[in-house]
């Protein structure tokens, strides 16, 4: 046989070979990156969009009665005492609408060994107008210009018609023991056993601390422990688990549409 001949059926061979090989490969579908894959469920699942995020408040409207926001801006005022009801507890008057639970609070605080009590709840606006001008007055007995204690006077004292007391559900909580033997309402509260049963377990009667030390910027008051505010168990967890002041909180409602 011809030696040409022979090296041309040689060369056809090899050639349908490699024809076969490649078609082999070409068969083979393009996987894409199964790193981006996974990245890309997972982000879908973790993250949510402001509407889901609304969608896990509480359920509850601004206009429901322990919603309602007294603060020194000045939308967030009554110009008359509200048509309240009222029981009483050391002395003192709130919205009987949450008697029962700050009454279980006291209990169960007792059985813990602490001992709370209430220094002042609800405030009509005429007294706040008399604690209001009697602070401005004491700082301009000091030296103070009349602009100069009225500033001082609002780091603790909202103007009339502004305080949270007003609306019977701002209770002003401290110790029996605390009462008795410091009474001056400051931060020496913060480190007694009885501020720390009400940081621990007060949500779970329907009360925050209504002037965080970290918040200060927001509430436009100073830190104080001892002024606790109920808003409803489901509203005061909420708060709780995300960090926020009121104010924060219902801005959020409010941007939900409540």
């Amino acid at each position: 046989m011809d030696c040409r001949f022979k090296c041309f059926r040689f060369t056809a061979a090899a050639l349908a070979l490699c024809a076969v090989l490649l078609a082999g490969c070409t068969e083979v579908p393009a996987v894409s990156n199964p790193e981006s894959s996974v990245s890309a469920d997972s982000s879908a699942v973790t993250e949510s969009s402001p509407e889901q995020e609304q969608d896990t408040l509480p359920a509850g409207s601004l206009s429901d009665w322990n919603l309602i926001l007294l603060n020194p801006e000045p939308q967030n005022k009554i110009d008359e005492d509200l048509p309240l009801s009222f029981a009483s507890f050391d002395g003192q008057k709130i919205d009987e609408r949450i008697a029962a639970q700050y009454s279980q609070m006291v209990a169960d605080a007792e059985k813990d060994g602490i001992h709370l009590f209430l220094r002042s709840g609800y405030r009509p606006v005429s007294l706040q107008k008399t604690y209001y001008e009697s602070n401005i007055n004491k700082y301009m007995q000091q030296g103070m210009t009349r602009e100069e204690a009225e500033a001082k006077t609002r780091e603790y004292y909202t103007e009339p018609g502004h305080s949270e007391h007003h609306s019977g559900l701002a209770l002003d909580i401290l110790t029996e023991e605390y009462q008795r033997d410091v009474y001056t309402l400051d931060d020496r509260f913060a480190q007694t056993d009885g501020y720390a049963w009400l940081i621990k377990h007060c949500t779970e009667y329907g009360f925050v601390l209504r002037y965080p030390e970290d918040k200060t910027d927001i509430t436009q008051i100073n830190y104080e422990p001892w002024h606790y505010r109920y808003v409803g168990t489901e509203h005061a967890a909420y708060m709780k688990e995300h960090g926020l002041c009121f104010e924060e909180y219902i801005t959020l409602l409010q941007e939900a549409g409540r």
